[in-house]
Formats: C-alpha cells, sequence, structure tokens
C-alpha cells in the first residue's frame, strides 16, 4: 500500500538569459537569498506572526545615516518633530 503525500511546493524559478547571468556574476546568489529572506518575511506578517516595528526602526536608522533631518523623519511618520527625535534617539 502506498500512501500519498502532498509535493513539496517548488523552487521559485527566475528566469534569466545568459547574459544577464553572466552579467550579476556572484551577486545573483546573494540577490536570490536576500528575495528568500524578504518572501519569507512577507509571509510572516501575512500570517500575522510578525510585527512591522522592526522595519520601521531600520527605516529610522537608515534615515539617520543618510543625515535625514527630524522634520523631514517626523512628515514622514506623521509625526510631531519631537516624537520623530525621540524615536531615532532611542533607536
Amino acid at each position: 500500500m502506498t500512501t500519498e503525500h502532498p509535493s513539496p511546493v517548488p523552487d521559485l524559478t527566475i528566469p534569466l538569459s545568459t547574459t544577464v547571468a553572466q552579467a550579476l556574476g556572484d551577486d545573483a546568489g546573494q540577490m536570490a537569498m536576500r528575495l528568500g529572506a524578504v518572501l519569507h518575511g512577507l509571509t510572516q506578517l501575512r500570517a500575522g506572526g510578525a510585527s512591522t516595528d522592526g522595519i520601521r526602526d531600520a527605516a529610522v536608522r537608515q534615515h539617520a545615516a543618510q543625515g535625514g533631518s527630524y522634520g523631514t523623519l517626523a512628515s514622514s511618520m506623521g509625526a510631531t518633530r519631537a516624537t520623530a527625535q525621540s524615536r531615532r534617539d532611542t533607536l
């Protein structure tokens, strides 16, 4: 007697021409791993198993690293300048 098992989810395939694959070189593997991490994160968000707090915090840190002002941060957050400054300084 044979027990049927559902087939595993197929690997994600992204078709690239030889020229594009050669131009990407070793970066293609890194980008594929990062895409996998993004898709995994999206799955967790959709399942309710993850929070967007980490994404927000990373965006605030990146904004600071690029020399963004508290005013611009406040505008993008829809918050007061004092709130934006406090949040960024806390991180």
